[in-house]
């Protein structure tokens, strides 16, 4: 399992290194949580994009068209346990459930 906030701080590191970032929320996400207060600062001010969605279907990271990362870990569970997935058409398929999404969310 990968803590979430070593996430969040190799996500600032990639965006401090010019990756463009586009990062999208469950509109809740930033409720509450005191045990997630560093992390949530961290995503609060990395560069990136940022929308909200009422529902996110999975929690993922797509890094480019032929690698994504997929948590499969149980809702409220620390951290996070990561399927790296390199298959062209599930990555296809992370890439576009991620755009749809995007579409349908609304902005910071």
């Amino acid at each position: 399992q990968v803590p979430a906030l070593e996430v969040a701080q190799t996500l600032w590191e990639r965006a401090e290194a010019g990756v463009r970032l586009r990062l999208l929320f469950d509109e809740r996400y930033f409720d509450g949580a005191e045990e997630r207060r560093e992390e949530d600062d961290l995503l609060r001010k990395v560069k990136a994009e940022r929308r909200r969605i009422a529902e996110l279907p999975t929690k993922m990271i797509v890094v480019d068209r032929a690698t994504a990362l997929l948590s499969v870990s149980k809702p409220g569970s620390e951290g996070f346990l990561v399927l790296t997935l390199r298959q062209e058409g599930l990555t296809a398929h992370c890439v576009s459930s991620f755009e749809q999404a995007w579409a349908r969310a609304s902005p910071f």
